[in-house]
């Protein structure tokens, strides 16, 4: 089924099945947003008739997203990403600590030329 709006609800209509006949038991209304939370639901939902409880009925839902569920996908390219920004920042700092050291180098090689004029 497509979903159009999150808000809209279904009505399921619940029926006996006799060999003669099939009467009707109750329905129930179910907000589509409550099928779609987690991306599926297994819940028990109240059948009414004649606007008093008549039972209940267990109904179990997958909600796929037009176009799949791209959950796991971007989870996958967020951690790729982390990890390579970790790897520069790692990079960068192992540079940052070269370059100070260089620069303490230069510092007292100055240091030594002034004191040897």
């Amino acid at each position: 089924m497509e979903v159009t709006s999150p808000t809209d609800e279904i009505v399921l209509r619940v029926w006996d099945q006799d060999l003669t006949t099939s009467d009707a038991v109750g329905f129930t209304k179910i907000k589509l947003s409550s099928l779609m939370i987690n991306c599926g639901v297994e819940d028990w939902f109240t059948i009414m008739y004649d606007n008093k409880p008549a039972g209940e009925i267990r109904i179990t839902t997958t909600f796929e997203p037009k176009g799949g569920n791209q959950y796991d996908e971007m989870l996958a390219k967020y951690e790729e990403q982390q990890e390579r920004l970790q790897k520069e920042a790692d990079e960068a700092r192992a540079h940052a600590a070269q370059l100070q050291e260089q620069l303490e180098a230069t510092r007292q090689q100055l240091e030594q030329e002034r004191e040897a004029q």
